[in-house]
């Protein structure tokens, strides 16, 4: 069945200032690795043009660091939780609810600190796929390169430094972004398991205090009745 679970204006903030922060680093990674590589093949190679390194590690970042974090982040999400006691996509952990699981949830800790946190953990995962990522991009380069290179020729790219630019920084950057927050948000927001996990334990103290105020209502009844020299029915 499709969840009806919607988040709360607050925590869909933090989920994707999150992801904003996430993909702002993202870019200085690249931005770095074009830097670094080109200057360190300036003269010695012709595989040296800044925009196609830069390109080549944005579209790296589509094709398999976003769904290599996907893994990454559902694999470590259970022992997070069980380990450090913290739900990612969680940032409000009330102190008087029980887990549903019964694993000791970290309580007491603002919103805006659990977010930090949080933001820490998804940055340090993107780091750590992004190096082996980037290992594998620059092994692969002799493919990789020749086949952005000819993309440029082709569209007419070539000799135009600007252009260049424009659609390594700004054209082609935009369009990825928009994917990749898609799927990001489905793997680094609240799962809505753990949502429904928590449903059982609220209609359970619903019913119980149903319950309890039936009873009261039954005997403050019965009790008007005896008054009243009535039998109760």
């Amino acid at each position: 069945p499709i969840s009806t679970y919607r988040r709360p204006f607050l925590t869909w903030v933090g989920d994707m200032s999150k992801q904003l922060v996430g993909s702002l680093w993202g870019h200085l990674m690249n931005v770095f690795l074009a830097l670094f590589v080109g200057n360190e093949l300036e003269g010695g190679s012709t595989l040296n043009n800044q925009c196609v390194w830069y390109l080549m590690g944005f579209l790296s970042d589509i094709i398999c660091v976003t769904f290599l974090c996907w893994w990454v982040t559902s694999a470590a999400r259970p022992l997070i939780r069980k380990k450090c006691g913290i739900d990612i996509g969680e940032y409000e952990q009330d102190s008087h609810s029980p887990s549903p699981d019964g694993v000791a949830m970290v309580k007491g800790v603002p919103p805006w600190a659990m977010w930090c946190i949080q933001t820490g953990i998804w940055l340090a995962i993107m780091t750590a796929v992004k190096v082996v990522v980037s290992i594998g991009v620059f092994a692969a380069q002799n493919y990789l390169y020749v086949w952005l290179a000819l993309a440029f020729q082709y569209g007419g790219l070539c000799h135009h430094q600007r252009a260049q630019l424009i659609t390594s920084v700004i054209v082609v950057p935009v369009i990825g972004d928009a994917f990749q927050l898609a799927v990001q948000d489905g793997f680094l927001k609240r799962r809505d398991t753990e949502v429904d996990a928590m449903k059982p334990l609220k209609v359970g103290v619903d019913d119980a205090a149903s319950d309890e105020a039936s009873t009261e209502s039954d005997s403050s009844e019965s009790v008007d009745a005896s008054r009243g020299g009535l039998t109760p029915c």
